[in-house]
């Protein structure tokens, strides 16, 4: 009798959107030392777009890859942004 080998089928579910977004992208412009007008530039959007993800909103798939690229040249951003300040120190 043949035994079928199990396939393991990956989760590719976004993980669940932090609460503390507003409060790490706070962090990520003091990290970078810009100012709430330079931020918004360097990921393409308003100052009343960024006002809004402070506010608690959702960025779009665009703006949230724009913000995760400029926490990459963040030293410790990356980080930050994917895992908060528990992440930030490993």
């Amino acid at each position: 009798m043949a035994t079928l080998g199990l396939v393991r089928i990956e989760d590719y579910r976004p993980p669940p959107w932090p609460e503390d977004f507003p409060q790490r992208l706070e962090q990520l412009k003091e990290m970078a030392g810009v100012s709430w007008k330079r931020m918004a530039e360097l990921v393409g959007v308003t100052d009343r777009g960024a006002l809004k993800w402070r506010r608690g909103g959702r960025p779009s798939a665009a703006n949230y890859l724009a913000i995760m690229e400029l926490a990459r040249e963040v030293p410790g951003g990356y980080d930050l942004m994917m895992h908060g300040d528990d992440g930030a120190d490993e």
